[in-house]
């Protein structure tokens, strides 16, 4: 049965007023992914002092991996998909942080888990972030403006093709959702440094699609 632990808690020194809620599931339980982890939340931790920051990893499952067939990943998707989404959803009832200030991050395979939540009517998160991660499947059906997608990928990552970020951001472009994409070349690993660093640039620039709707129609009138 899947089980998410907490590999690490970080909590501001003032407890007033915490939030946002940022959740980053390591690429896996071993010791160098959830360093890895680490360092996300790191460069989180100095953008968002308020931040509540939680490193996690799934256990008890095996590894989703590219060689296994769309049924076997889907298959898959489904064994977790449940206990992770009430994972969430108990942090949030435990912090009081609600869905729009909580940002998901996923890396490397695993990382489905978070781009998958996007499918949902009701978003978990105002922000679904993945660090060379792709869709089990892409999505079919609109996806709620309330959740912004940024995809980073390695243009050469060695676990999973960067081609299904690419193709992702087309799809939900065409779903006429918000996502973003940053793809770089050179790179074999997409938890690189640069990327993270982007990842910060993208939450401090990047306005939700939402609202720049929302301030064209106000302005239209």
């Amino acid at each position: 049965m899947a089980k998410f632990i907490i590999n690490k808690n970080y909590l501001p020194k003032e407890q007033m007023n915490l939030g946002p809620l940022f959740i980053v599931l390591s690429r896996s339980a071993k010791a160098d992914d959830v360093e890895g982890a680490d360092e996300v939340i790191k460069v989180l931790a100095a953008r968002f002092p308020q931040a509540v920051l939680m490193n996690v990893s799934l256990t008890e499952m095996p590894a989703l991996t590219e060689d296994l067939s769309e049924v076997e990943q889907q298959a898959w998707l489904d064994a977790v998909q449940p206990a992770w989404m009430e994972f969430i959803q108990e942090q949030q009832k435990e912090w009081l942080i609600e869905s729009a200030a909580t940002a998901l991050v996923g890396v490397g395979a695993v990382g489905s888990l978070v781009l998958e939540l996007a499918k949902q009517s009701t978003p978990l998160a105002g922000r679904l972030i993945a660090f060379g991660s792709r869709f089990v499947s892409l999505p079919q059906e609109p996806i709620s403006l309330d959740q912004t997608l940024h995809l980073f990928h390695a243009a050469s990552d060695a676990e999973v093709d960067a081609k299904h970020s690419h193709i992702a951001q087309m799809a939900i472009s065409n779903l006429e959702g918000d996502c973003t994409i940053d793809l770089i070349q050179g790179l074999d690993d997409s938890l690189d440094p640069s990327l993270i660093t982007q990842m910060r640039v993208r939450l401090e620039t990047c306005i939700p699609l939402r609202i720049l709707k929302e301030v064209h129609a106000a302005s239209d009138k």
